[in-house]
């Protein structure tokens, strides 16, 4: 039985905007666990990276 979807509210979308301009994952691959660690700590919630990857890449796509 899968999870429900979690859907990312306007301010998680800050601050994983505020993230990729901080530590510009896209030039250094390294900078997407940290990342991951310091958006999960700010927005509370559990995050994997890969739905972090895709929704940076609708966000700034």
């Amino acid at each position: 039985m899968r999870k429900p979807r979690k859907r990312f509210c306007i301010n998680e979308d800050l601050c994983l905007l505020r993230e990729v301009a901080t530590a510009n994952p896209f030039e250094n691959s390294d900078a997407w666990g940290e990342l991951l660690n310091n958006v999960t700590r700010v927005v509370q919630r559990e995050l994997l990276i890969r739905g972090v990857k895709e929704r940076i890449d609708l966000l700034v796509g």
